[in-house]
């Protein structure tokens, strides 16, 4: 079983690539690991991607025929900076993101809204403090959940 992680920063494991999963040439720097994983499991990543659709473009290419990607990120959530904060997403946006990349079949898509009503204030560093109302501090936290299923290129796809 082969396993191995993404990061910005380079550590102390090999397995982990490093670098810009929205480069243009990320994927060119790791071409080893090209239709390498069976399973690419992001949670809470992509909205803090500058551009989404090149991150996706980049996994999917990193992705099996017949792997199988989980995406949970925001639809509704406080403005959290790690470094930046740049998008929310539907889940119509998640599966919109990687058609475009690659043919995929939509396992299940929709909303978790066990936290909805959490009061999450943030970590307290830059803008990441929802000030406390009558109400509490944020609560509307709803996350979209896609798992989709990478299929083969057809012929004119491979064109």
């Amino acid at each position: 079983l082969f396993r191995s992680g993404m990061d910005l920063l380079p550590g102390l494991d090999e397995r982990v690539l490093t670098g810009d999963a929205c480069d243009p040439s990320y994927v060119d720097s790791h071409p080893t690991y090209c239709e390498k994983f069976d399973v690419i499991y992001s949670n809470n990543v992509f909205e803090h991607f500058e551009r989404p659709w090149i991150a996706a473009t980049n996994l999917t290419q990193l992705l099996k025929t017949g792997g199988i990607v989980i995406t949970i990120v925001p639809f509704a959530q406080r403005y959290h900076e790690s470094p930046g904060d740049f998008f929310r997403y539907t889940n119509k946006g998640v599966e919109s993101l990687f058609m475009a990349a690659g043919p995929f079949e939509v396992l299940k898509s929709g909303y978790d809204i066990c936290g909805r009503r959490t009061n999450w204030k943030g970590s307290g560093y830059g803008n990441d403090t929802v000030p406390t109302d009558s109400f509490g501090a944020w609560r509307e936290t709803w996350f979209t959940v896609s798992v989709l299923l990478k299929l083969p290129l057809t012929r004119q796809q491979e064109v």
